[in-house]
């Protein structure tokens, strides 16, 4: 939705999509067209809120998930960091990022 000027008139168009076309609709100038630009900015403004409450109660829905998410990340050091100690005691070394036997 978006004021435009046509001539020496500002218009509040609406713009839609139909299949790969754009189609714009004059909803008024003057009186009428802020009237509409006022019910589009409500509007949004209660999408924009709706929004932040989805996204609070995912966050709240996501705290378990994250909490084991970094557990396993903690483990998955701890674990990479043995095996690395078990296989350099073993006669391997990293190289390029895979681990190899030293040539004897």
């Amino acid at each position: 939705m978006a004021w435009e000027w046509r001539g020496a008139r500002r218009y509040y168009y609406a713009a839609r999509r139909e299949g790969r076309r754009v189609v714009k609709t004059c909803l008024g100038s003057g009186a009428l067209g802020a009237m509409a630009a006022e019910r589009d900015s409500q509007a949004r403004g209660e999408r924009e809120r709706q929004r932040k409450e989805s996204a609070g109660e995912l966050g709240r829905l996501l705290e378990p998930l994250d909490a084991a998410h970094l557990e396993a990340e903690r483990l998955d050091r701890l674990l990479s960091s043995k095996v690395a100690v078990a296989l350099a005691a073993r006669g391997y070394h990293l190289h390029r990022g895979q681990w190899r036997r030293r040539r004897a």
